[in-house]
């Protein structure tokens, strides 16, 4: 009688199969955990950068922060807007948001602004804010509203010594006000009727400097 032999696994063999598979895969999910953590933060380090330079260019032509993300992508009528100042836009997938509202967790960003610091933030991985985890960059305008302010004040002033130099000696006295002197500056044509010569970057009225003299010789910004 032939003996006919059947090839398989044993269930001992079937037994031990399972076991290293599962070791196998109880070692990979914590190192594949890691690696697509670590790929999320890098991906949303780089779009928060991607954001800094665009803020700071809407910063450069609008001389404020924007409100929100999809500011630097939709017009949001504030003067001076030029964008938009994100290539590339997608929206994505899993919110259905624009794809620079969200990090890489799709998660939104959160965007807010104090004095003249702008901050935009992610939560990290652990969806939580305040922790350890978070990422953020920081655009401060204090720079560019000086710089700004500077290029302002030095065509003022130079207008304001022109006409001095020319009216000294039948017309010298200029108002004591800056609003008043600007608006004779304009008048006489040493000044462009630009409403940016009647305050700084910041908004805040210019102001002759010494208050009250006569005639105005200097007009200054209380922010430098």
């Amino acid at each position: 009688m032939r003996v006919t032999k059947q090839s398989g696994f044993s269930l001992l063999e079937m037994v031990v199969v399972v076991a290293i598979m599962s070791i196998i895969v109880g070692a990979a999910i914590p190192v594949t955990s890691k690696v697509m953590t670590y790929q999320a933060r890098k991906a949303t380090r780089e779009e928060l950068g991607a954001l800094s330079d665009a803020a700071a260019e809407y910063l450069r032509d609008t001389l404020v922060h924007p409100s929100t993300i999809a500011d630097l992508v939709i017009d949001p009528s504030v003067s001076g807007w030029s964008g938009p100042y994100l290539p590339g836009v997608v929206d994505d997938s899993l919110s259905g948001k624009i794809g620079y509202e969200v990090d890489a967790w799709s998660r939104d960003y959160s965007v807010s602004s104090s004095a003249d610091v702008l901050t935009i933030s992610s939560q990290g991985e652990d969806g939580t804010w305040s922790t350890s985890d978070d990422l953020e960059i920081e655009v401060d305008a204090s720079p560019l509203r000086r710089s700004e302010t500077r290029d302002r004040l030095a065509i003022a002033n130079n207008a304001v010594q022109r006409y001095n130099a020319e009216k000294a000696p039948s017309d010298p006295i200029l108002p004591a006000n800056w609003t008043s002197a600007r608006s004779i500056l304009i008048s006489a044509g040493y000044l462009p009727n630009d409403s940016r010569y009647q305050t700084d970057a910041w908004g805040d009225d210019l102001v002759e400097d010494p208050v009250g003299g006569l005639p105005v010789v200097k007009v200054d910004s209380a922010n430098l």
